[in-house]
């Protein structure tokens, strides 16, 4: 029997470096910046800031929210991702629910929803991105979810993730959401990276990812 939309299996699909190139051009335009010279494999504590700090110039960056930013709007031209990703994220989304499940800054949401309707309409089930702004009485407070957390809520059993992080934690416990993690890409920032869990796998393309999805499926 045919499974119905709502029957179909669901999968995390990460999104940058797993959907759009992001490391290289984010660390290009740091150093245009900053004046420095670093490389998407040196580990952010060798850094000239702290990691915190990293992280908060990489999002000034991004937002286009840094005083004196070199190319405003820079992060929205990088949104492309190439022919390969788009065919297969089409043929996957033909036998399965994708969600786009990002750690990226809340602010990003309206770029990143624009860019895929622009090149994946209709593929992604979802764009959910797990940092997110809360009115409580206090104010306004970021909220995040961990990606276990979004596996476990929308039933997914597969995520495919350039970040061993992530998927470890799915892969977690006796209640672990996840049967399958795929460690994706070539990760020059994540160098010599690996899960050891017998449930997890490396794939550097996406004729590989489909194949251990496909195996996955047919257990």
């Amino acid at each position: 029997m045919e499974r119905t939309k709502n029957d179909k299996p669901a999968i995390a699909v990460d999104l940058d470096d797993v959907v759009f190139p992001c490391a290289e051009g984010l660390v290009a335009a740091y150093n245009e910046h900053y004046g420095t010279n670093f490389r998407p494999n040196m580990p952010q504590s060798t850094w000239d800031v702290p990691q915190e700090e990293v992280q908060e110039r990489f999002n000034g960056l991004q937002l286009g929210t840094t005083p004196g930013i070199v190319k405003p709007g820079w992060f929205e031209e990088m949104q492309v991702p190439d022919v390969e990703t788009i065919e297969a994220l089409r043929r996957l989304a033909a036998k399965y629910r994708l969600y786009a499940v990002s750690a990226r800054h809340y602010g990003l949401a309206d770029v990143t929803k624009q860019s895929i309707e622009k090149y994946l309409p209709g593929v992604f089930e979802q764009v959910i991105l797990t940092q997110r702004p809360v009115e409580t009485e206090d104010g306004i407070k970021i909220m995040t979810d961990s990606k276990t957390e979004i596996y476990r809520q929308h039933n997914m059993e597969i995520a495919i993730d350039d970040s061993p992080h992530h998927l470890e934690r799915g892969l977690e416990g006796d209640d672990a959401p996840l049967g399958l993690a795929i460690l994706f890409g070539e990760r020059p920032w994540h160098p010599g990276a690996t899960i050891d869990d017998p449930r997890a796998i490396e794939c550097r393309t996406w004729v590989e990812a489909e194949e251990a999805i496909a195996r996955y499926f047919a257990r």
